[in-house]
């Protein structure tokens, strides 16, 4: 949905890949699904919090689950944004953009 737009996207099986793939390519944002094999959603949401390096990052979290227990979930472990799935591609690139254009650190495109 946002390479379209002009962002770089990199994709990842699980939590710990993409927390080892953000200490190499610095995104302002990562959109992560609360239910992941391995390192779950929330826990890599801890996880990029607890680390300064990677504390800045813009969390938004992704769910099929849109009941308050799913919401409370994802806000109690660091989430800035909770999306219910299936997320319309307009909504998603209202929240990622102003990101990229404020702090002007989401990688763009060539």
């Amino acid at each position: 949905m946002l390479e379209p737009k002009g962002f770089t996207v990199h994709t990842c099986r699980d939590g710990q890949e993409a927390i080892e793939l953000r200490r190499t390519f610095k995104p302002a944002a990562v959109v992560v699904d609360l239910v992941m094999c391995g390192l779950d959603g929330p826990e890599t949401a801890r996880r990029l919090q607890a680390e300064p390096e990677l504390a800045d990052i813009r969390r938004i979290a992704v769910t099929a689950f849109s009941d308050e227990r799913s919401s409370a979930r994802a806000w109690e472990a660091g989430f800035h944004e909770f999306l219910p799935k299936p997320v319309p591609p307009s909504m998603l690139f209202a929240i990622v953009r102003p990101t990229r254009d404020m702090r002007g650190i989401i990688d763009k495109a060539p």
